[in-house]
C-alpha cells in the first residue's frame, strides 16, 4: 500500500465555530432554565389535577352513598327527602343532617346509618366560630360551626362545621324557618 499526501498550502478562511460572549451564554442559561420550569410547572398542574379529579370521584361516591341511603329511607318510610344544597346541612362525606319539609322529619346520616326524627328533636342551635385577624388587618371567621342542641341523652349535642360564616348564617336563618316557621 502506498500513501501519499499533498501538502498544499491551505486557504485562509473564517472560523466555522461560533464565539458567544457571555452575556450570549447567560441568555442560553436562562432560557434553559426557563424551560426547566415550565416543564416543572406543567408536572405540578398535572399532579393537582389527578389528585383533584380523585378527590372528586370519591367525593362523588360518598354523595352517592349518602343517596342511596336517603332513597332507601324514603321507599321503606314514605318520607320525601330530597338530597340538594338546602335540605341536605353537613358534609356528604360523614356526617349530614337532612330534612323532610313535607312531613316535618328529620334525618341525622352519619357514616352509612341514620335516625329518623321530627321536628321537636332539636331544643336550640347556635352558630360558634373564632374571629382572627388577618395580616391585611381584616377580620377573619375560624372554626366556623352550627352547635344544635337535641332532645337525645346519648348524644344531646351535635356540632357541624360549615365552610364559612356566611354559609353558618345561611343554614342558622334556614333552621330557624324550617323548624319555626
Amino acid at each position: 500500500m502506498v500513501f501519499s499526501a499533498s501538502f498544499l498550502p491551505a486557504e485562509r478562511h473564517e472560523s466555522s465555530v461560533e464565539r458567544f460572549s457571555l452575556s450570549d451564554k447567560y441568555l442560553r442559561v436562562r432560557c434553559m432554565l426557563g424551560e426547566v420550569l415550565l416543564v416543572l410547572f406543567i408536572y405540578f398542574v398535572c399532579a393537582v389535577a389527578a389528585v383533584a379529579g380523585v378527590a372528586w370521584l370519591v367525593i362523588r361516591r360518598w354523595r352517592g352513598k349518602l343517596v342511596r341511603v336517603v332513597t332507601k329511607v324514603n321507599l321503606e318510610n314514605g318520607t320525601d327527602f330530597v338530597v340538594s344544597t338546602t335540605t341536605v346541612m353537613g358534609s356528604w362525606i360523614g356526617k349530614a343532617l337532612v330534612f323532610d319539609q313535607k312531613n316535618k322529619i328529620l334525618m341525622f346520616y352519619t357514616n352509612g346509618s341514620y335516625t329518623l326524627h321530627d321536628y321537636s328533636y332539636i331544643r336550640s342551635w347556635n352558630l360558634h366560630w373564632t374571629d382572627s385577624v388577618g395580616a391585611a388587618g381584616n377580620i377573619m371567621h375560624k372554626g366556623v360551626h352550627l352547635m344544635i342542641e337535641t332532645n337525645d341523652l346519648n348524644r344531646p349535642v351535635q356540632s357541624f362545621p360549615m365552610t364559612s360564616k356566611s354559609q353558618g348564617d345561611a343554614w342558622h336563618q334556614r333552621l330557624d324557618l324550617l323548624l319555626n316557621g
